[in-house]
């Protein structure tokens, strides 16, 4: 996510590049104007105030500058789309590709905007509120939008902080639309360019650049990554490099989670019963660690506490008792105790008839403790039968 706001943010500055230098003037008034008045005043948009100001100014001395221009006015006419003929094999993977990317930039802009306001979203209400305004928009010549971190770190940095500050943006843009177009034909986009250049300075998060050298290096790697992407290429790339970077980090630093043990009986070089807990999920990628871990530590019981173990996958868990079939054979045994709901679920339902719960699964680690004792006791004389998992 830093990433990401970082290179948006080094993004918008560089494309504001040339607008700035088509009137250097009135880009430094605005960018003068939003660095000063809110010392001054937070009571008014100090971007509103700067283009009121270098308008006029731009106007009397720089008249031939590049400004905004015509913009169109009045409402749109209803148009009802002529479906016959249409290829949908081709409309709509196209419509479902740009329901997607639309998705990932608004809830993305969702997420940066709950930063800079410390506060927390609706995912849902954002993205069924967008996709209503995305199908009635085509009926009047509209194209399909999105939340945009632009104008929303806008908003955000001119003290807009509720749902009635994206209401009345839009009914702003009516009004100009419908009435105010020539006025705003005059707004010379250098200005523009000072306004999103000082937002784009408020994005970019100096402060984890500056810590970027204590920060793990695989997650330094993926924030650079990212912002280099999203500058040099495009966003939606970035996002999907770097939530693909992300995930495939998680699972390899998840593999390598290292068990916690604390023997309970020891006899001559090697602990009799040792007790073992996972730390997390187990997984197609640790579940390998997990298991030479314990055959390295060659206890005689083994006691797996599962209790922080929030999901197992079916390749842990046939991994799981295949290797507890094999150990049986060999004298050793392994006990699994604490499990929670939605493991046990797994468990059970992937290979209920063949787990004796009396004797593999236990409600928690004594009951587990008094039946290793039990075994030790009988001279390791097996009860129940090696499992068979196929």
């Amino acid at each position: 996510m830093i990433g990401f706001t970082n290179g948006i943010g080094i993004l918008i500055f560089l494309k504001q590049i040339s607008d700035f230098k088509n009137s250097p003037i009135i880009a430094l008034i605005v960018i003068g104007i939003m660095l000063l008045l809110p010392r001054i005043t937070t009571l008014i948009p100090a971007s509103l105030v700067g283009l009121i100001i270098a308008t006029p100014i731009s106007l009397h001395f720089f008249p031939d500058i590049a400004r905004i221009g015509q913009i169109p006015s009045g409402f749109p006419k209803l148009h009802i789309p002529q479906f016959a003929g249409l290829d949908f094999a081709v409309i709509i993977p196209s419509a479902i590709t740009l329901c997607m990317l639309a998705s990932i930039e608004s809830l993305l802009s969702a997420i940066i905007v709950d930063d800079m306001t410390d506060s927390k979203s609706d995912s849902n209400q954002e993205l069924v509120g967008q996709g209503i305004g995305n199908f009635i928009a085509p009926f009047f010549g509209g194209l399909m939008g999105t939340g945009a971190i632009v104008r929303s770190a806008v908003n955000v940095n001119n003290g807009g902080r509720t749902k009635l500050s994206g209401i009345l943006h839009g009914i702003l843009i009516l009004i100009v639309t419908l009435q105010f177009g020539w006025l705003a034909a005059m707004i010379p986009k250098a200005a523009l360019a000072g306004i999103l250049m000082i937002t784009a300075i408020k994005m970019i998060e100096f402060e984890s650049l500056k810590t970027i050298k204590n920060v793990p290096k695989s997650d330094a790697a993926v924030m650079i990554i990212t912002m280099v992407l999203t500058v040099a290429i495009d966003l939606t790339v970035a996002v999907a490099v770097g939530l693909v970077l992300s995930m495939v980090l998680f699972t390899y630093k998840m593999s390598k989670t290292g068990l916690e043990k604390s023997n309970i009986m020891r006899t001559g070089p090697f602990e009799r019963i040792m007790v073992y807990t996972v730390p997390g999920p187990l997984f197609f990628g640790s579940i390998d660690n997990i298991l030479e871990t314990i055959e390295n530590c060659r206890s005689k019981v083994v006691i797996l506490n599962m209790s922080r173990v929030p999901v197992i996958d079916e390749t842990a868990a046939t991994a799981l008792l295949k290797y507890h079939s094999r150990i049986v054979k060999e004298g050793r045994y392994l006990l699994i105790t604490r499990l929670q709901k939605k493991p046990h679920n797994v468990l059970m339902k992937m290979y209920g008839e063949k787990i004796n719960e009396k004797n593999i699964l236990f409600d928690n680690i004594e009951k587990a403790r008094d039946y290793a004792y039990e075994l030790l006791e009988r001279n390791m004389e097996l009860e129940i039968q090696p499992l068979s998992v196929n």
